[in-house]
């Protein structure tokens, strides 16, 4: 996507200006909250969760899908706040 892009051609420069470093934490900021949506997406996807209906084996299933889907997100949120470190 375009958050993408900016956040690319950003990285390949040795000099930035302001206007450029304003740009990307905007794209930054962006992909995180892209990242929030998808992982709201995900997690409903995942096999439901009701102790009443579903087995032990669906609420493992449901758990597992979760936790794969957290552990994502958090890989992918971790590298993006991470490039704002390396912002003066």
């Amino acid at each position: 996507e375009n958050y993408e892009k900016i956040v690319s051609l950003y990285e390949s420069k040795q000099e930035t200006t302001e206007a450029e470093k304003t740009s990307y934490r905007q794209a930054l900021s962006g992909l995180i909250w892209d990242l929030e949506k998808l992982y709201n997406q995900e997690t409903a996807k995942c096999p439901g969760n009701n102790p009443k209906i579903f087995s032990k084996a669906h609420q493992d299933a449901h758990q597992s899908c979760l936790d794969s889907v957290w552990k994502d997100y958090q890989n992918n949120r971790e590298k993006y706040e991470s490039k704002f470190d390396t912002l003066e």
